[in-house]
């Protein structure tokens, strides 16, 4: 299951020293994640502005427009079916 939105996201290490985690934080990876809980096994679901980006080199068929957690309005979702070469 891999879920990909397109988006700003502040990644890098936070802690001190002794003791930092590498994080990653913002919409779109929260946008991630919840595209990938909504997958199946062995689906990658995009969101709508990654579609954008590549529609010219990929299959996908549209899932819809979901609610999801932590967004005000609905998400389009798009099952990525393949690349063309």
């Amino acid at each position: 299951r891999v879920g990909i939105a397109t988006g700003a996201a502040l990644v890098g290490n936070v802690g001190s020293e002794e003791f930092h985690n590498y994080v990653a934080h913002g919409d779109a990876v929260n946008l991630a994640a919840r595209l990938q809980t909504g997958a199946k096994a062995g689906q990658v679901v995009i969101s709508g502005p990654t579609y954008a980006l590549i529609r010219d080199a990929a299959a996908v068929r549209s899932l819809g427009r979901f609610t999801v957690k932590g967004k005000s309005e609905e998400v389009d979702a798009f099952l990525l079916e393949g690349l063309r070469v």
